[in-house]
């Protein structure tokens, strides 16, 4: 989910959801649903949606990479002004990792011999 103040000491305003991991059933996925039209979660390929980092890529743009463990290391393209993913990614790219594969804690920053 996402919270926003003004301060770090807040009022945090709560909002919401916008990545969801984990899903048990349909009806879950109706109340939380993708905005990829994708309607079953399996942990050896699909993330955990947790350790999210926000980066800015060398053109300014922001990505979230995120995700652990079981189904990989995803990143996605985020809305500066809202905080959220843009529309239309799911879960993302799949960076590596899957399978059940022992992953944690991704993060990214920029570096001379990257392109991204």
């Amino acid at each position: 989910g996402l919270a926003q103040a003004d301060t770090i000491e807040g009022p945090y305003i709560d909002q919401g959801v916008f990545l969801r991991s984990g899903y048990r059933s349909a009806d879950e996925f109706t109340a939380y649903p993708l905005d990829n039209g994708q309607t079953t979660w399996n942990g050896a390929v699909d993330p955990n949606a947790i350790d999210p980092a926000a980066f800015y890529a060398k053109d300014g743009s922001l990505w979230m990479v995120y995700g652990s463990y079981s189904g990989g290391i995803f990143v996605l393209a985020m809305d500066e002004t809202t905080g959220k993913p843009l529309p239309g990614q799911g879960y993302g790219t799949k960076l590596v990792g899957g399978d059940y594969r022992a992953i944690e804690g991704a993060f990214a920053m920029s570096s001379a011999e990257c392109s991204l």
